[in-house]
């Protein structure tokens, strides 16, 4: 990988229901765009990371409980969180966008 310069952002979300959800983001400096993007669903021990798609990955503790998403493929984004979603019964998983993630970075002052 280039040796690219970049920042790291973290956002809360209040979903449905006063729900929190944590996504961070990180941004090449340069091109002042999104490079990759976490969804920390619920806080935990990784005990695996398996890829799911190309280029994206989940966290899973010791008992399958998904504790995040790493995106970095976001071409497969909305259709990854909505399927994921689905799979570990995490419905607020589909509230989040890679459009609201790059409106709040926009927006954001780097």
């Amino acid at each position: 990988m280039k040796n690219i310069k970049t920042t790291f952002w973290s956002y809360q979300f209040i979903l449905n229901k006063g729900l929190k959800m944590r996504v961070e983001i990180q941004t090449d400096d340069k091109k002042k765009k999104v490079v990759a993007a976490y969804v920390r669903i619920k806080e935990g021990e990784v005990a695996r990371t398996e890829e799911v798609g190309e280029e994206n990955f989940i966290d899973l503790d010791k008992d399958g409980v998904l504790l995040g998403v790493e995106i970095l493929n976001f071409e497969e984004a909305p259709g990854l969180l909505s399927f994921l979603a689905e799979k570990f019964g995490v419905p607020t998983l589909k509230e989040i966008t890679f459009e609201e993630i790059t409106k709040i970075f926009a927006s954001s002052k780097m």
